[in-house]
């Protein structure tokens, strides 16, 4: 059986601490659960008309690039001579 949000969270305490956290990382730690229990239960809620706040992937361009320049830098020169 998958992690559950606590059953002392109630729908109005999710929502409050939902809506006053800076990320997804925060509700799950809050709540000491996975993000994917929080997210599954904010898309549940959002489906019944609830108007929760996405939180921004802001950093995920700084996150791509830096990942992108990892695997420049692993890759090894072709030999430039020529036959």
């Amino acid at each position: 059986m998958g992690q559950r949000v606590p059953h002392y969270a109630s729908p109005e305490e999710f929502i409050r601490v939902w809506q006053s956290s800076e990320s997804l990382d925060a509700v799950a730690s809050n709540f000491s659960v996975d993000k994917s229990v929080v997210s599954r239960r904010a898309n549940s809620y959002r489906k019944r008309g609830v108007a929760l706040k996405k939180f921004s992937e802001r950093h995920s361009a700084e996150k791509w690039q830096k990942l992108s320049s990892l695997a420049d830098s692993l890759i090894t020169p072709a030999s430039d001579e020529q036959t």
